[in-house]
C-alpha cells in the first residue's frame, strides 16, 4: 500500500533523493523547502511543495495550515545546516543559536505541528535524520559545537518521543545516513545520496514500534546515544 510522506528540506541532497526513490516505488511525497522557487527538481517528483523554514515557529504553523487535515503516514525531519567548526573562543553565538534552532528545535516543532496529520495516517513513522556527531561516545574530539549539540538534542528528542507515543503504535527513529556526498557533506564523502537513501529505506522496512526511540545507522543497526 502506498504511503504519504512529509519530508523537510527536500529540495536537495538526501531529502531530494529520498523524494525521488519514494516516488519511484509509488509512494506520495509532500516536500518542503525554504524557497519553493528554488525547488524545480523537487516539484518534478513531489505531489506538493510547501514553503517551510524549520527554524521559524510562524513558518511551521503556516505549513501546518497548508496541510490542513491531510493524513500523513510518515514524517522525515531532514532539514539541516552544515557544521561550523571552531573553538569555544571562536564560536559565533548567532551561528550556534541558528544551528540549535534547526537541528534541536526544528524536529520537535515540526513533529508537534503535524502530529494530528500523522495520527490520521496509518504508517505512524517519524524519522529524524541525525548524525553520529550527535553521539557522545562516537564524536569525541571534533569542534562542531552547534551541529553536535543540536544533533545530540535531536537524538534525545527521538528517545523521549518514542516513549511519549508508544501507546499509539508510532515508530520514532533517529537515523545516521552516513557521510554523504551532498552540498553539506562535501565531495570527499564516501557515500552517495543514492546509496544512503536506498539503505535507509530498506532498513525502515524492517523496523517497527518495538524499535521506537532508537538511534540507528542507515542499515538499521543501533548506535550509541
Amino acid at each position: 500500500m502506498a504511503m504519504t510522506w512529509l519530508i523537510t528540506g527536500a529540495n536537495r541532497g538526501i531529502g531530494l533523493e529520498m523524494a525521488r526513490q519514494l516516488r519511484e516505488r509509488g509512494d506520495v511525497v509532500v516536500g518542503t523547502a525554504r524557497d519553493p522557487g528554488d525547488a524545480e527538481a523537487l516539484e518534478a517528483v513531489a505531489e506538493r511543495v510547501i514553503k517551510l523554514d524549520v527554524s521559524s515557529e510562524a513558518s511551521i504553523e503556516w505549513a501546518a495550515m497548508e496541510l490542513g487535515e491531510m493524513p500523513l503516514d510518515a514524517l522525515v525531519n531532514n532539514a539541516g545546516s552544515p557544521p561550523v567548526k571552531g573553538s569555544i573562543t571562536e564560536l559565533d553565538l548567532a551561528e550556534f543559536e541558528a544551528a540549535m534552532a534547526i537541528h534541536a528545535l526544528g524536529p520537535l516543532r515540526v513533529t508537534r505541528a503535524v502530529l494530528p496529520n500523522l495520527r490520521r495516517g496509518s504508517g505512524k513513522l517519524i524519522v529524524t535524520i541525525s548524525s553520529e556527531l550527535g553521539s557522545n561516545e562516537i564524536a569525541q574530539g571534533s569542534l562542531y559545537y552547534g551541529y553536535k549539540m543540536g544533533k545530540a538534542a535531536a537524538n534525545m528528542f527521538t528517545s523521549t518521543l518514542g516513549t511519549d507515543l508508544k501507546s499509539e503504535g508510532f515508530t520514532c527513529l533517529a537515523m545516521h545516513p552516513g557521510w554523504v556526498s551532498t552540498r553539506m557533506g562535501g565531495e570527499q564523502a564516501p557515500v552517495t545520496p543514492e546509496e544512503s537513501v536506498s539503505a535507509m529505506l530498506k532498513a525502515l522496512g524492517g523496523l517497527g514500534p518495538g524499535d521506537s526511540g532508537s538511534f540507528v545507522d542507515r542499515f538499521g543497526e543501533g548506535l550509541a546515544y
